[in-house]
């Protein structure tokens, strides 16, 4: 067989590499190495294939089930599968015949891995091979935003204008899995319309299942002509922005030393955001709305000063409170809910340090659009688990944006076009079905520390 030349998908859209014919470290060490593919057939780029199996030869012994789990052909041949397996090298025999005049995809994911040390790859690799006289040229690449990359998956269909698109049911002509930064991408595909999910694959069957899966929607459809390249789609499955009520909202409050109530308020030094909301959670909710309304307080003893709260129930057991006047910038203020004269008999108080205009930084950068009739797009800088507030920006005529007072702590940049105007980028909707606003999330944590600004942000949407 000939060399073999593979396509991997790195911070690069797409990489051509060769494989040398490696061996493992020799026995006695820890295998700490992923597997390595010396060769394949038929060779990647072949034209007017006419056969009807695939095989692939590894430097060493690989797990046959996560081979199995791994391995993906793309469009699905005709028939039965049937495979001779030795270890290290593996030929896949289709049932039928191959479909003229078709550029068909290999791909071998993330799960792969050797049976010595269980190393996985780390980056998918693909290559394709053509039943007619040309390999189709088309390309699309993006990040997935997800918490759990080991069972996500990127599916991506080619609208026919015969069927619906339905990832319940129906099986997608192409699926990828993203590489350990999100990155994924599909090639060789042909000219025509696609529509691309991001999916996290709990039962790993490559469809949706809507009771225990979450599905990424995208925000418009792909148009592929000439062998184009799309090289900028985004897929959120994580949680992107911590939402009061939520449940990533719920794990970041801190409980008192009885862990009854729960609060945002900080417990490690950092200080409060002067015009961030209080939210309260009263996990065995001790006491009646009305009991902890009346007996809730916001002081600043220092200068002897009471702000007035507003509240919002949000729920039957947490309370959202906001004043009409801001906290005084580096003061102290006191929050008590004492219900010591209620049936209750409970009190809390905790000390909420405000920031001060030195512990605050200024966050700034440019903002490239690629299509200037993108219109009302926002920025939102927002942390991680952190439930001190939103700071969201807009850009000026020459693309430049400023987020001031930003407290110490890590936080993520998230562009969108907001379309309906509410502050917040949507994630769209599977049934009925609904696009997503467009988003892009800057690829850097942005680490702010007190009084050091970060600048130079550079950002393309």
């Amino acid at each position: 067989m000939k060399k073999l030349t593979l396509i991997l998908f790195t911070f690069l859209p797409l990489i051509f590499i060769s494989c040398a014919n490696q061996l493992p470290p020799p026995g006695g060490e820890d295998d700490r190495i992923a597997p390595k593919i010396l060769s394949v057939f038929p060779t990647p780029g072949t034209k007017n294939f006419k056969g009807r199996e695939v095989t692939l030869r590894f430097d060493e012994y690989v797990d046959k089930r996560s081979f199995l789990e791994s391995f993906s052909i793309y469009p699905e041949p005709p028939g039965e599968t049937d495979i001779s397996w030795s270890g290290k090298e593996v030929t896949i025999k289709f049932g039928g015949a191959l479909s003229k005049d078709r550029t068909y995809v290999v791909n071998l994911g993330r799960d792969l891995k050797d049976i010595r040390g269980g190393n996985a790859l780390n980056t998918p690799a693909i290559f394709a091979f053509s039943t007619g006289n040309k390999i189709d040229s088309g390309k699309i690449s993006g990040t997935l935003i997800t918490d759990n990359l080991e069972r996500s998956k990127i599916l991506l269909y080619k609208i026919d204008s015969q069927r619906e698109v339905d990832p319940e049911m129906q099986k997608a002509e192409y699926v990828v899995q993203p590489q350990d930064n999100g990155i994924f991408a599909f090639a060789f595909l042909p000219d025509g319309k696609y529509r691309i999910f991001g999916l996290f694959d709990d039962d790993r069957n490559s469809l949706y299942g809507r009771d225990f899966e979450k599905i990424a929607i995208p925000s418009g459809d792909i148009i592929l002509s000439g062998g184009n390249y799309v090289s900028d789609v985004s897929l959120v499955l994580s949680e992107l922005i911590t939402l009061p009520g939520s449940i990533a909202f719920l794990r970041a409050l801190n409980p008192d030393s009885a862990e009854v109530i729960y609060s945002n308020i900080p417990v490690d030094g950092r200080k409060f955001d002067a015009g961030a909301k209080l939210y309260f959670y009263f996990r065995n909710n001790p006491a009646s709305k009305q009991d902890i309304v009346s007996n809730f307080s916001l002081t600043d003893s220092a200068v002897g000063k009471t702000y007035k709260p507003v509240f919002n129930w949000l729920n039957d057991s947490l309370l959202e409170v906001f004043t009409a006047e801001k906290f005084t910038i580096g003061s102290t203020v006191t929050a008590k809910i004492d219900l010591r004269q209620t049936n209750n008999r409970y009190y809390f108080e905790q000390q909420i340090k405000i920031t001060d205009k030195e512990s605050t930084s200024l966050v700034s950068g440019r903002l490239t659009k690629k299509d200037e009739s993108d219109n009302n797009v926002k920025l939102l800088l927002t942390g991680f688990g952190s439930t001190t507030g939103i700071f969201r920006t807009s850009t000026d005529e020459a693309g430049k944006f400023v987020f001031k007072n930003i407290p110490e702590g890590t936080y993520r940049l998230i562009v969108f076009g907001d379309e309906n105007d509410n502050g917040l980028p949507d994630n769209g909707t599977f049934e009925p079905f609904g696009f997503s606003e467009k988003l892009k999330v800057y690829d850097k944590e942005i680490k702010v520390k007190s009084g050091w600004n970060v600048e130079d942000i550079a950002m393309e949407y």
